[in-house]
């Protein structure tokens, strides 16, 4: 062949492969283009579809959001008000409800010589919307004081011719709602009791002996050993023997119990668990009654012998006739351990520290001793010049608020000293021999200042709370009672020491 016959058919075979391959090329490109547009489309079918749920999701809350906006409307149409008066913004819906039962009781008393008008309309008004405003989630006490609410908002006007509190022309439709939260006695931690060493008396037996040792051996001055009795025999002896002295403390225990009888209505109609709050409280009412008797026993039943009772003679059933406690030991056991303060200083508390033992030898381990005030003989020491300065006293009262510790030693506050003492005037305190007047409760004037050394006494248990029910079926009513039986005893009388007759 030719050359150039040979070029041109090279050429056309090069340029039909050229075309075979373009012609791929395009196919391949032109299925891709369509799988991308493909798949583009249904990316935005599925973002249409998801928008579409989305717009109608708003829909329906947007829908919710006014059905309960005018679900929360008051009776008559007055409209929502998020916060109908500012001072009551910060209350929850236990205390609204709480201060309106307060004012409406007071209702018709004159103080300050006007006549009290009982609950205000901004305060009823505040507590419905709070109530009408609380989520179905919150709980039961949030859903029963809102289906009381129709009964308390019927009748209020927004208009000045009918008014709640005017008699005959709505006061009568005014009801109360009660909170069904519990607004509990004020407790003050017993930390006390926690602090005395215990024992536990075994099974089958009534009481228990603790062995005690008294004295210690003598020491002597021993001279150099120089002579033999015989020869041979044993060298003459140089140091004088002596003994260690013992002895024993037998605790024995004694009943502390309380019991409540309750109807079977109660039970069931109380805003409160009846039986579940009633068993809580027996348990912390328990704790403190056991940290008074710790303070203030006194087993002592005659005529003006008592300390919880020196004017008068105890019935016999009273918690402080369980044992001796604390002040019975330096009071009256051992009067060498008690003085008369007066008016208060810093010096009391040194001074109430030294008469435990010679010198104050026994107070020496400041670890194992702390004073224990009553509260007002603690706001009295808060006076003192030298625990309000950080000159003298590195957390002054000032500042920190609160007594914890004098010359190193703890200082513990509590209600439950002289607790035998309730008058609403002189009540908590005691006489100025440090005992507790009942018949004339005005002698009650003065505080104390007890010192204790922990580890010289032990509380014993033989029986620690235990509590039971028991139903009768023919009354329609339950019995729950708490019992425990416990003792103390100190292994010397040193123990304690007191300071009375704090001015107050």
């Amino acid at each position: 062949m030719d050359p150039n016959d040979v070029k041109a058919l090279v050429a056309a075979v090069f340029a039909e492969r050229d075309a075979a391959a373009k012609a791929e090329t395009d196919r391949k490109v032109e299925i891709e283009n369509a799988a991308k547009a493909a798949a583009t489309e249904a990316a935005k079918a599925e973002r249409d579809a998801m928008q579409a749920e989305l717009d109608a999701a708003k829909a329906a809350t947007e829908a919710a959001e006014a059905e309960a906006a005018e679900a929360r409307r008051l009776p008559g149409g007055a409209p929502h008000v998020a916060k109908f008066d500012v001072k009551y913004d910060g209350l929850s819906i236990e205390d609204l409800s709480f201060m309106s039962g307060v004012l409406n009781s007071a209702k018709g008393l004159r103080i300050d010589g006007r006549e009290s008008p009982g609950t205000t309309e901004g305060l009823r008004r505040a507590l419905a919307i709070r109530l009408l405003d609380s989520s179905e989630g919150k709980g039961d006490e949030y859903r029963s004081a809102k289906s009381a609410m129709p009964e308390a908002v019927k009748g209020m006007k927004a208009n000045e011719l009918n008014y709640s509190t005017l008699s005959s022309y709505g006061d009568e439709w005014i009801g109360v709602t009660y909170s069904t939260q519990l607004w509990d006695k004020i407790r003050l931690q017993t930390q006390i009791v926690s602090r005395i060493p215990t024992v536990v008396v075994p099974q089958g037996s009534e009481s228990i002996v603790i062995p005690v040792n008294t004295t210690s051996p003598t020491f002597y001055k021993v001279a150099q050993a120089t002579a033999q009795d015989s020869n041979p025999g044993r060298v003459t002896p140089t140091v004088t023997t002596s003994r260690m002295g013992t002895t024993n403390k037998t605790l024995t225990v004694s009943k502390l119990g309380a019991a409540v009888n309750y109807s079977g209505e109660l039970e069931e109609d109380s805003l409160i668990p009846w039986i579940a709050e009633l068993r809580r409280d027996l348990i912390v009412e328990g704790a403190e009654v056991l940290e008074h008797v710790v303070i203030d026993g006194d087993t002592a039943t005659g005529g003006t012998t008592n300390i919880n009772d020196i004017g008068g003679t105890p019935g016999g059933t009273e918690a402080f006739l369980l044992f001796d406690g604390f002040r019975k030991l330096a009071l009256v056991t051992n009067t060498a351990n008690s003085r008369s303060a007066g008016t208060l200083t810093i010096e009391d508390y040194l001074e109430t520290i030294k008469l435990m033992g010679l010198g104050g030898k026994n107070a020496v381990e400041k670890s194992r001793v702390s004073y224990i005030v009553d509260m007002f003989t603690h706001w009295k020491s808060l006076e003192l010049a030298e625990l309000k300065t950080q000159d003298v006293y590195s957390m002054p009262t000032i500042e920190e608020g609160v007594l914890r510790r004098v010359y190193g030693y703890d200082v513990l506050t509590t209600d439950n000293m002289h607790r035998a003492n309730q008058d609403a005037t002189y009540g908590l305190k005691a006489n100025t021999s440090g005992k507790i007047d009942l018949d004339t409760a005005s002698n009650n004037t003065t505080g104390s200042i007890l010192a204790v050394r922990w580890d010289q006494w032990r509380l014993g248990y033989k029986r620690n709370w235990t509590f039971e029910v028991q139903r009768d079926a023919l009354s329609d009513s339950t019995v729950i009672v708490g019992m425990m039986r416990v003792g103390m005893v100190h292994r010397d009388t040193e123990a304690s020491a007191i300071s009375y007759n704090v001015t107050l």
